[in-house]
């Protein structure tokens, strides 16, 4: 009995260390996309940079993580020289047995500029 709570803890132990392994970097690279985001918003709101600009910004961010982003899924707003960008994705990954698991992802940032905040 001992023997099989022992390989089923075993089996358990490594379940985990293989989901994490599978789960940790899209989380880890979504972390690092955020704060970027919010780079790129607070510089275009002090620019005034267009919202192709932007976007070109956000997608050579998202290349740069290996991030599943197409344009369409980038949304940019401007209220009063404030810029937001939302970004929604999804990534897939591969589990043992061909099963996939979908993680969704939407980071978004808001930018007040800085002549507001004075």
């Amino acid at each position: 009995m001992n023997t099989i709570k022992a390989i089923l803890g075993i089996f358990v132990i490594v379940a985990g260390i293989y989901l994490g392994i599978q789960a940790l970097p899209p989380y880890f690279y979504n972390y690092q996309f955020k704060d970027d985001l919010v780079e790129i918003a607070r510089f275009a709101s002090v620019s005034n940079k267009p919202e192709e600009d932007i976007r070109n910004d956000v997608m050579k961010k998202a290349i740069s993580y290996n991030l599943p982003i197409r344009p369409d899924q980038i949304q940019i707003t401007r209220d009063a020289g404030d810029v937001g960008i939302v970004v929604n994705y999804n990534v897939v990954v591969n589990l043992v047995g061909g099963r996939k698991w979908t993680m969704n992802f939407a980071p978004a940032t808001e930018s007040k500029s800085l002549t507001k905040s004075r």
